[in-house]
């Protein structure tokens, strides 16, 4: 959570390696914001769109080039200056396929929820 005029948030995935398999590392960044409030709830597509929503994944595997949000749900209630966010997000990640623009979309299903605690890192200042 980055402090602002909104709210970003950060969820950071790291998977677990697996010995003996090469290539296999992977984690993922997921960003939203949200208004500066004290709680939300955004469900649908059109409802999560609002929330700039972007997913990076880092892995050995084709460029990641967006992301497009299909579905689901995303609630949160800051209490004591903590915030306990509950999502179950279903997006289509866009990679970059070919040099002729032709592009490859897979859909992905991301739930989570836990505690997220305001970081001192300032954005963008």
């Amino acid at each position: 959570m980055l402090p602002g005029d909104s709210l970003v948030f950060l969820r950071y995935h790291q998977a677990e390696d697996k010995e003996n398999v090469m290539d296999d590392e992977y984690a993922e960044a997921l960003y939203f914001q949200v208004p500066d409030t004290t709680q939300f709830h955004y469900e649908g597509a059109d409802q999560l769109r609002q929330l700039k929503i972007r997913l990076y994944p880092y892995c050995f595997c084709m460029e990641a080039v967006g992301n497009t949000i299909e579905g689901g749900k995303i609630s949160g209630t800051r209490s004591n200056g903590n915030w306990r966010i509950s999502a179950d997000i279903d997006l289509r990640i866009i990679y970059a396929y070919d040099q002729d623009s032709t592009y490859l979309g897979q859909r992905i299903n991301r739930t989570f929820s836990g505690t997220f605690h305001q970081e001192a890192i300032p954005a963008g200042r």
